[in-house]
């Protein structure tokens, strides 16, 4: 069976900057509406407006048992 496990979160602006999450701050993640909201232990840690959002990339590696 293969599983995913997850890394950093790596979020590229239109104005060119780039904001990165390493795994240990965060959980999950969802959009909600307007929002790309990062959590942690189902609390909401980090929110981006997906208007300033040009791409965002979510590390994995998948894991063989």
């Amino acid at each position: 069976m293969k599983k995913l496990k997850f890394g950093k979160i790596r979020i590229y602006f239109k104005n060119g900057k780039t904001d990165v999450i390493p795994k240990k701050l965060w959980d999950d993640y969802e959009v909600n509406g307007t929002l790309l909201v990062v959590k942690r232990c189902g609390v909401w840690v980090y929110l981006y407006s997906l208007d300033e959002i040009a791409a965002v990339i979510v590390d994995n590696k998948v894991i063989k048992k």
